[in-house]
């Protein structure tokens, strides 16, 4: 089985890189941005990720796109 995931994220390591824009950063900063529910995107992406995040509910340029609540 091939892991689309992991096909992506070397796919995009490799663009980065070629580009110059790979950061080497240790400390990023992290920002998540949804559309939709914040509690559902929080809930779920942190059980993903392991840890605490927080979420921003953003509009899209597309006529009623935001359903945050």
């Amino acid at each position: 089985m091939i892991s689309s995931a992991e096909e992506t994220a070397i796919e995009l390591s490799t663009i980065l890189q070629h580009k110059g824009i790979l950061s080497d950063n240790l400390n990023p900063k992290h920002r998540f941005f949804t559309t939709g529910s914040v509690l559902s995107f929080e809930h779920i992406a942190e059980r993903w990720l392991g840890y605490h995040i927080s979420v921003e509910c953003v509009d899209l340029p597309v006529k009623n796109a935001r359903i945050c609540n």
